[in-house]
């Protein structure tokens, strides 16, 4: 089993002096000793993300059958989200897990209406929430880019033959000018927050 410090909340530095860096930096000078220290916290970190994908794999389905158990729906899609679904993940990136959920019929006839989103987990290693189906329809209608990438995941957790209905018809709804302006949106607020000086 690989050890993992973001799965058991202890910090990259004591990572690094609990294993095979204590040894290896000494003697060393300031300047080669950070650079060993550096490799060392790189390599750890591609141990981490390995383990959580094992993780992932093996928990994944008790983990979507407890929320739906719990929050009493059925989740009938799920997928990767984040930067590991399209390739420029970093070593220590979260995993953004994202679902569409369906409610009993009865809930959909209250009067009182359920959160149309279920907030399921949030911390360094794991993100997961997921959209009821209503939402995620009227958001398709108005050609959500979020819901599109959704759509078009290529890491899917689950799927069932209710939501390969919808994935048919998902393309029909694409709009170039929504996309166009939520991801001119996005990269703007990048711009601001990371690359303005």
């Amino acid at each position: 089993l690989v050890f993992c410090p973001l799965w058991k909340g202890v910090s990259e530095r004591d990572f690094f002096f609990q294993n095979q860096g204590r040894n290896k930096v000494h003697g060393m000078s300031k300047e080669n000793r950070s650079v060993e220290q550096e490799r060392i916290s790189r390599k750890n970190k591609e141990k981490c993300a390995a383990f959580m994908v094992k993780m992932i794999e093996k928990y994944g389905k008790e983990v979507l059958k407890e929320i739906e158990e719990k929050e009493n729906v059925k989740i009938i899609y799920c997928v990767e989200s984040g930067s590991r679904a399209w390739g420029f993940a970093s070593p220590d990136s979260d995993y953004d897990v994202r679902f569409i959920y369906v409610r009993n019929k009865e809930d959909y006839l209250k009067l009182n209406k359920n959160r149309d989103v279920i907030e399921w987990r949030l911390d360094d290693v794991l993100d997961i929430n997921g959209w009821d189906i209503q939402k995620a329809l009227r958001l398709l209608y108005k050609s959500n880019p979020t819901l599109i990438e959704w759509s078009m995941s290529p890491i899917v957790y689950k799927t069932t033959p209710q939501w390969e209905k919808i994935s048919g018809i998902v393309s029909q709804y694409f709009l170039e000018k929504t996309g166009v302006y939520h991801y001119l949106s996005m990269a703007k607020g990048n711009y601001r927050e990371y690359l303005k000086t």
